[in-house]
């Protein structure tokens, strides 16, 4: 089973009525852009819709769809039945007692039996499914995608204060190593400065030393 793109487009389009209803109508020009669908093939949609009673046309400023009654009413079984018609899987399954099967015994087909168990499946879940309940699957779903973002977005946040504090650790510790750097040059001239005042202090004791001796002679 494969929805048509009528159908795909159908339902697109009720659910955001469905979405916009506290705020009136919507023109066809706008669901069109809203949902990306040609503004010609939507408007044939809608009209379809309007004659199906499933929405309310106004014409005039200000007009536009409306659905013909609250999300919680239609159904997505009642849609597809207007746009695409019955589900039928395959023929002799749609009917109760098949004048005529392709396997030529359909009361004892067991394929036909089956089918007809997956076509009433089928149209248990679209029948009991609602706009409503679409709109309420897409907020679930945005809401998911919202905090994935903000989690993703907390965790940039902290590997990017992580490499901040990494990187101001390595200035520091670059700083530090630049400044001990320093210390131990200015302590080798201090002390080279120290080792060439007592040179200069031996040289100038035996200067005098030689002085006073020659004196006595």
């Amino acid at each position: 089973m494969k929805f048509s793109k009528k159908t795909e487009y159908a339902l697109r389009a009720m659910a955001a009525l469905a979405l916009h209803r506290d705020r009136g109508n919507l023109q066809a020009q706008e669901l069109a852009r809203r949902e990306r669908i040609s503004v010609k093939f939507l408007e044939q949609i809608l009209r379809h819709l309007t004659r199906g009673g499933l929405l309310q046309s106004r014409r005039g400023a200000g007009g536009g769809y409306v659905l013909s009654r609250p999300a919680e009413m239609i159904s997505i079984g009642e849609v597809v039945r207007l746009i695409d018609g019955p589900c039928d899987l395959l023929e002799c399954a749609a009917q109760p007692e098949p004048e005529r099967c392709s396997c030529g015994s359909a009361r004892t087909c067991g394929l036909r039996s089956v089918v007809h168990d997956l076509r009433a499946a089928v149209a248990q879940v679209m029948d009991a499914t609602t706009l409503a309940d679409i709109c309420t699957r897409s907020a679930e779903l945005r809401g998911a995608v919202d905090a994935r973002a903000a989690g993703a977005a907390a965790r940039d946040a902290l590997q990017g204060d992580r490499r901040g504090a990494g990187l101001a650790q390595l200035h520091l510790a670059a700083d530090e190593g630049a400044l001990s750097g320093e210390i131990l040059v200015a302590r080798g001239e201090v002390a080279r400065e120290g080792e060439g005042g007592e040179g200069e202090g031996e040289k100038a004791a035996h200067r005098g030393s030689g002085g006073k001796v020659r004196g006595a002679g």
